[in-house]
């Protein structure tokens, strides 16, 4: 399993209440380790409740998503993102936001995302791949 984005994946399975063992998301499904497909993906999604759908890497970059989600960078790593919080706010938010990520690349953003423990800064991508945001019972996609 490619470290990266199972590592990913469990930070939002466990982060939506699902389970998290690699036994019971990993183990009967076909699988690329190194370049999971959107298939594979809503897959290893339907078999624990969630619903994936893909959505465009612009449309991440201009803030136009949903948390949690997972970015799956095109070197082949993978980030999760859990909730975003707006500036203000006493807690974070799961709503679709309307302006782009808070970040030193985004520099008039208005808003921040709050990362899994395991992803590094030094990992982070200048601009994603695929993205796979969701909610408590939807996950989504997103191809670059």
């Amino acid at each position: 399993m490619s470290n990266g984005f199972a590592a990913a994946f469990q930070s939002v399975a466990g982060f939506l209440g699902r389970p998290t063992s690699e036994t019971v998301l990993f183990s009967g499904v076909p699988f690329d380790e190194q370049r999971p497909t959107i298939e594979e993906i809503e897959q290893l999604s339907t078999r624990i409740g969630l619903e994936s759908q893909p959505i465009p890497a612009q449309q991440f970059t201009r803030g136009a998503f949903e948390t949690p989600l997972i970015l799956i960078l095109n070197g082949g790593g993978a980030i999760s993102l859990l909730e975003e919080t707006t500036p203000g706010a006493t807690s974070p938010t799961r709503r679709a936001p309307t302006a782009p990520l808070k970040s030193s690349r985004f520099p008039n953003a208005s808003r921040s995302v709050r990362s899994a423990p395991s992803a590094s800064r030094s990992s982070m991508p200048t601009a994603p791949k695929r993205a796979f945001p969701g909610s408590p019972s939807r996950s989504t996609a997103c191809t670059g």
